[in-house]
């Protein structure tokens, strides 16, 4: 469950201090030194939220800046504490579909380090809602180890996720129908060879039945 962090602020600022010098977790601070987490007691230029388990556990943290001018979300942040990674990706995938459904900002930039483990998930997540991978940028972070990486930008527009989003449903509604399809003509096969079986004739309907759906079945593989 998302959170606003100003109400776990003790917890996330100790939450975070154990993650210094953690080699996992140099990819997140994208910098070669470490400083506290600032908790904004305002959300007009950041939101900046915790995920919490039932026990009220910190799973994570998520923060973006907001450019109000531009309604443009900037500088997504998104650390596990790895209490419980899939709650913790839910919550995640709920923070990013608000940008777009919830708070209605028109455009949500963000990047990632190349060689973050998490790299392909954000590939994949990219893909999912209708974004782009803008470009990478040579040798332009320097992080704790004192190595210059690559950072590789993502782009998604709202009206991109709008579209893609409304794609997938008509593809998840389709399939659903499909599957429905063949789940009656299956029961409709039992039935029929259920009367065969009895030696009951199973009647001129459910015959036509099952030859309706085998036509419908036909004409979509034409």
């Amino acid at each position: 469950m998302l959170k606003p962090a100003i109400l776990f602020e003790d917890q996330l600022i100790t939450k975070l201090r154990e993650t210094w010098f953690n080699e996992r977790y140099k990819y997140y601070y994208c910098s070669p030194y470490y400083t506290d987490e600032t908790i904004d007691n305002s959300t007009q230029v950041r939101h900046q939220f915790v995920s919490v388990g039932k026990s009220e556990e910190l799973q994570g943290y998520i923060s973006y800046n907001i450019d109000r001018e531009t309604d443009t979300v900037l500088s997504l942040g998104i650390i596990s504490f790895n209490v419980n990674p899939f709650c913790f990706a839910v919550d995640v995938h709920r923070a990013i579909k608000d940008v777009f459904d919830k708070f209605n900002f028109r455009k949500l930039i963000f990047s990632v380090v190349v060689g973050n483990p998490t790299e392909k998930q954000y590939d994949r997540l990219i893909q999912k809602y209708g974004g782009r991978i803008v470009g990478v940028h040579k040798a332009d972070v320097k992080l704790i180890d004192g190595r210059y990486y690559d950072l590789k930008v993502y782009e998604v527009l709202q009206k991109d996720y709008m579209d893609k989003r409304t794609a997938c449903n008509n593809a998840e509604e389709a399939q659903q129908k499909e599957l429905s399809d063949d789940t009656r003509r299956k029961l409709l096969e039992d039935l029929y060879n259920a009367f065969k079986q009895s030696g009951v004739h199973p009647g001129g309907y459910i015959v036509e039945l099952i030859k309706d759906l085998e036509a419908q079945q036909h004409a979509k593989t034409e």
